[in-house]
């Protein structure tokens, strides 16, 4: 890939980190609209994917999708910035758990939460799927957030990827011992909305100061 090519992406990456930034707003102005549209959900208590069973549903699976689909744009406008570090390998294993997270956020969007009370497989899919996103997106976040640090984008993405990483305990925390897990997971999930636009932000920095020379890569 030529140092060109690096600093002035083309086609679908080009356009990525606009893409990506949109998604993640979008995300969390649904979320937020939710809170309106059903007042009945306890925001405390319950988790947002709540808001399935309600007149908010679809909202909430536009929503669910639009991160999905956030992250895989950061995914696609991050690929061109392999060549600008010499730590790939991290920021190849950031990209791809960053895609894992995409792809199952994405799913996740088709598979609701059972209602109070029922067991479906459609439900057991929903519980599946939000685990692997819970548990996978703060090993993103770090890996991601701390490369781009180093390639000269702003240190808000590996800040974020580690406040994520803290945040994993504090939601167990609050599922299991303390209590108020929907306002815990609502923590959760809009620092890593705002992780992505963070991180979006960070790549058009990136790409605006175009790469370094041969002799200076980063280390990352």
């Amino acid at each position: 890939m030529s140092t060109d090519s690096v600093a002035r992406p083309r086609g679908l990456a080009r356009h990525a980190p606009v893409l990506a930034l949109s998604a993640a707003c979008l995300y969390l102005l649904i979320v937020a609209a939710l809170h309106v549209l059903q007042p009945e959900t306890d925001p405390f208590t319950e988790p947002v994917s709540a808001y399935a069973h309600g007149r908010g549903g679809p909202a909430l699976q536009v929503g669910i999708f639009s991160a999905g689909a956030g992250a895989l744009a950061l995914v696609v406008a991050i690929i061109p910035l392999l060549a600008r570090t010499r730590s790939r390998a991290r920021l190849a294993l950031g990209t791809v758990t960053l895609g894992i997270y995409g792809i199952a956020q994405l799913a996740q969007a088709f598979f609701p939460i059972d209602d109070d009370g029922a067991t479906t497989a459609i439900g057991a899919v929903h519980n599946a799927l939000g685990n692997l996103v819970f548990f996978i997106q703060p090993v993103a976040a770090v890996l991601v957030g701390t490369t781009l640090a180093h390639l000269g984008g702003s240190r808000a993405p590996a800040v974020l990827g580690w406040l994520l990483a803290a945040m994993v305990v504090m939601v167990l925390l609050a599922a299991n011992v303390v209590g108020f897990f929907g306002l815990a997971q609502r923590l959760y999930l809009t620092t890593a909305a705002v992780w992505v636009i963070m991180s979006a932000v960070a790549v058009r920095v990136i790409v605006a100061l175009g790469p370094p020379p041969a002799s200076r890569l980063t280390r990352g």
